[in-house]
């Protein structure tokens, strides 16, 4: 078993009432957002929480300082990433940048990001039954690089 998988496993098993999800499968959607964030930590050298949290992480995978400022990352990772989605209702305690990656076969890209702000002032829909998001096409989305030049920025 890999670190992904053991990190999947322990955040399933916190949640044994789920919301509603966007996989029908919810072992399938602990493992593509653990597999997203392990690829993200590793890129960026950041520590990865595996840790069980059935509260979920209040939508904030990973904290760094740049200049001594705090700023929060929430990593969104998909099987189909047409769009980088943050749901209506978690919009306030989100983290302050956004990154939409892409899963396939075990595999993640990373391919983009946002700012809270402007995540906020996206128009909103429902892609799943229940669940309320803003959304921002993958195209739309500011280079990683812009991001990996930002994070080289960051207090040690």
């Amino acid at each position: 078993m890999s670190a992904i998988d053991d990190i999947a496993a322990t955040r399933g098993a916190a949640h044994p009432q789920r919301s509603p999800r966007l996989y029908d499968d919810p072992e399938t959607e602990d493992l593509i957002g653990a597999a997203g964030e392990y690829a993200f930590g590793t890129a960026f050298g950041l520590p990865v929480d595996s840790s069980a949290r059935p509260h979920g992480d209040g939508g904030i995978d990973f904290r760094v300082r740049i200049a001594g400022q705090p700023l929060s990352i929430d990593v969104k990772t998909y099987q189909r990433p047409y769009h980088l989605l943050v749901k209506v209702d978690e919009m306030p305690t989100c983290a302050y940048l956004l990154v939409l990656c892409h899963f396939d076969y075990g595999m993640v890209s990373i391919l983009g990001w946002e700012t809270r702000g402007i995540m906020s002032m996206m128009p909103t829909r429902e892609f799943v039954p229940g669940i309320r998001s803003h959304y921002r096409l993958r195209e739309q989305l500011r280079p990683i690089r812009q991001l990996a030049d930002l994070l080289a920025m960051r207090d040690v």
